[in-house]
């Protein structure tokens, strides 16, 4: 538990002092589909992917994902992010976690439930790869 609050307050100090959040999130795992999160400067851009192609009647393919990409503002209460959707809509949120070998993550409310009672990370969870700026 000591160490569970000390490395929160460790990530809040970062993120308070910093631009640690930002950067570009993928799934921690090899995945044939899923979203892809940018956050820059209090801003996000949210975008899903899929190695699957659909075709119409007239063998033209088809956006599988015909809202996204979805923009907006970003913040940040504790270790929570929430998404307010240019255009409005509800607001999205995800648990800001970091994990002791792919560093920072963005759970959903289960991922972040099975890590609280002591499950494992969850590594397909978002994960920040490439530099932060």
């Amino acid at each position: 538990m000591v160490i569970r609050l000390t490395s929160t307050l460790l990530l809040l100090v970062c993120l308070a002092g910093c631009k640690a959040i930002d950067g570009t999130y993928f799934p921690g795992c090899a995945a044939y589909a899923g979203d892809r999160v940018e956050l820059r400067n209090g801003r996000f851009k949210w975008d899903k992917f899929t190695d699957a192609i659909e075709v119409d009647e007239a063998g033209k393919p088809v956006d599988s994902f015909p809202d996204y990409p979805k923009h907006g503002d970003y913040r940040i209460d504790d270790t929570t992010l929430t998404f307010t959707f240019e255009g409005g809509g509800p607001t999205e949120t995800f648990h800001i976690h970091e994990h002791e070998s792919m560093g920072l993550q963005l759970l959903t409310d289960a991922q972040l439930a099975a890590v609280e009672v002591g499950g494992l990370d969850e590594d397909c969870a978002l994960t920040q790869v490439g530099p932060k700026e």
